[in-house]
């Protein structure tokens, strides 16, 4: 059998009968005992269960238990040791996590700056670092990367003397860091091709495909400014039809449905006034998504390990979401 010693100096030790003498149980460890030595039943439950404990420390944790429904939602760590236990910095090399990664420093940054710990500000900057290392080795998201920077630039500076946790030294060293990426950035020159297929060398109707399978508008009118073919197609009346189709439902759509003898300029008005007043459907490679039956915080493709074997039901967790559950 197993007590609580109540001798001052070792007051809470927890203590278990081992080889014919008393032992701490840390001093035992994830040591199994032969049943043989002990016929006691709850001492060789402590010990299974101890041993069991030894076992999950040597496992990585890759998800999160939310407790609580809707707006009460909770979990039980703070920011820090969640943007470890998701591997935020490592994720914004993947480019199936990057967009959703950015997005998330991008509120924690301009919404929550002040709010923000030692750690938590250590991880969010070296995710930053690696987001715009990632960037310039791709060649690719330049133009979201260099925006965030200007974002994360001018909140630092509105922000500055209002509270920021840490010293003005440190925070100055940030901007100065951010300020020093975003002009890489800007400096950034495009290897040129060397002969390789590029995007112009396609048919018309490969390129007509490619944009109409685009789900931010900003990608499409940034591929339109390159040149006046791209503006062309760009502003085929089909694509913007399909872009409304994929963010609104018809119900939405109603309330600004309009009579315009220009198709296109019919349906790029229709998109921007319900995009204004209804907001788009965000659309991620690999996100957070949360387990509806254990209520498990995960990455999507990564998955977690269920209780059933039934197909689990996951619910996406926007950005915002994920940042509203630490209540800053």
């Amino acid at each position: 059998m197993s007590f609580q010693s109540h001798y001052s100096h070792s007051y809470g030790d927890e203590w278990v009968r081992s080889h014919g003498e008393w032992r701490r149980m840390a001093d035992v460890g994830g040591e199994v005992l032969s049943l043989n030595e002990t016929k006691d039943e709850p001492a060789r439950i402590i010990r299974t269960n101890n041993a069991a404990g030894s076992d999950k420390q040597n496992v990585p944790q890759t998800c999160i238990y939310i407790r609580g429904r809707a707006k009460q939602r909770q979990i039980s760590t703070c920011l820090s040791d969640a943007l470890n236990i998701f591997e935020i910095k490592q994720s914004a090399s993947d480019i199936r996590r990057s967009n959703y990664v950015c997005e998330i420093l991008r509120i924690l940054l301009k919404e929550h700056i002040c709010k923000l710990s030692g750690t938590a500000q250590r991880i969010i900057f070296q995710t930053v670092e690696t987001l715009v290392s990632t960037a310039l080795s791709s060649e690719m998201n330049l133009l979201v990367i260099k925006n965030l920077l200007d974002e994360i630039s001018q909140s630092i500076i509105a922000s500055s003397g209002t509270g920021l946790i840490g010293s003005p030294g440190v925070w100055k060293r940030h901007l100065q860091m951010v300020t020093n990426l975003a002009t890489k950035v800007s400096a950034h020159k495009y290897t040129e091709n060397n002969g390789t297929l590029r995007l112009l060398d396609l048919p018309k109707e490969c390129l007509y495909n490619i944009i109409s399978r685009l789900t931010d508008h900003r990608d499409i009118i940034w591929l339109g400014s390159a040149n006046s073919y791209l503006y062309e197609l760009t502003h085929d009346p089909f694509i913007w039809e399909k872009l409304c189709y994929y963010h609104f439902t018809e119900k939405q759509m109603m309330k600004y449905i309009n009579v315009v003898d220009d198709e296109s300029l019919h349906w790029l008005s229709l998109y921007r006034k319900c995009s204004r007043k209804f907001g788009l459907k965000r659309e991620y490679a690999d996100m957070l998504v949360m387990c509806v039956s254990c209520h498990a915080l995960h990455w999507k493709l990564q998955g977690h390990n269920r209780v059933s074997d039934e197909d689990s039901v996951v619910e996406k967790i926007e950005p915002m979401d994920f940042v509203r559950l630490f209540h800053l």
